[in-house]
């Protein structure tokens, strides 16, 4: 998501705090971030969550840009021709990308 100041969104009161099945949340990106050209929040989550997260997102992410992507064994297809958007999509840095992620930015099991 995109933030709107410091401590993003949610830290400015604009949108409310996300429900528990935010289980993997990473954090607020104050600054630009790899190939994310703004100010952003990481939320990981499962396959099986999907549903009502994304559905959450929808409903209560205001005028913010939402992406959502899987992550498989590409970050550049998975930041591009897998990508969802829920508002009008930002323009990525595609360059900055490895192919492959770092293990560190994958979910632990």
């Amino acid at each position: 998501m995109k933030s709107t100041g410091p401590r993003g969104p949610w830290g400015g009161g604009r949108i409310p705090r996300p429900p528990p099945l935010f289980e993997n949340f990473g954090g607020f990106r104050d600054e630009p971030v790899g190939p994310h050209p703004v100010a952003n929040v990481q939320v990981i989550f499962k396959p099986e969550q999907f549903q009502p997260v994304v559905e959450w997102l929808m409903l209560h992410r205001d005028s913010l840009d939402v992406l959502v992507h899987p992550l498989t064994d590409n970050s550049v297809d998975d930041h591009s021709i897998y990508a969802m958007w829920l508002g009008s999509p930002v323009p990525l840095k595609l360059n900055t990308l490895r192919r492959n992620y770092r293990a560190e930015l994958l979910p632990s099991a």
